[in-house]
């Protein structure tokens, strides 16, 4: 095992673990909540393993340069997730990951930029439809062959979404 699936399946379980200690405020949240982590930790790893895959097979062909290529590709691939751990709010958390899956489900790639952590206070549901909505908006008008890069900003107080 490389260290940056080691790093990844830490920070995953270090979020399983701390959801599983709240699970018993809100059980049925929680538990969705839970259900979504493990299947982003299935996709992480099923991905991961592909990336090896390729990497491994530009190493047999001596194309150091795809290498390097391709492990900047899978840093940006692997941004949202990594940023995911500065995600204090879990309702937030829980929209975000709702909004990777929806991003994944079609094919376009997503990118979390957190400025300055949320606020401790709790955000209004219409916020959380309104990041749903509008990333469902942005895919809805994507070309079928245009390379579509959607940026969610979090900056105290402050959720920004925008397309690149």
């Amino acid at each position: 095992m490389n260290i940056f699936t080691f790093c990844v399946n830490l920070l995953m379980i270090s979020i399983f673990l701390f959801l599983l200690f709240l699970y018993y405020k809100e059980k049925k949240f929680y538990r969705q909540l839970i259900d979504k982590l493990i299947f982003l930790l299935r996709i992480v790893k099923h991905d991961l393993n592909n990336d090896l895959q390729l990497i491994y097979g530009y190493a047999q062909l001596s194309k150091p340069q795809k290498i390097i290529d391709y492990i900047n590709y899978c840093k940006e691939n692997y941004n949202f997730i990594s940023n995911l751990k500065m995600v204090r709010d879990v309702r937030l958390l829980d929209c975000l990951l709702d909004t990777y899956f929806l991003a994944q489900k079609n094919r376009v790639s997503i990118s979390l930029e957190i400025i300055e952590e949320m606020y401790k206070g709790k955000l209004d549901k219409k916020v959380f439809e309104e990041i749903k909505s509008r990333v469902q908006q942005i895919i809805n008008n994507k070309e079928l062959d245009e390379d579509l890069r959607i940026i969610v900003t979090i900056r105290k107080g402050n959720i920004g979404i925008r397309e690149e």
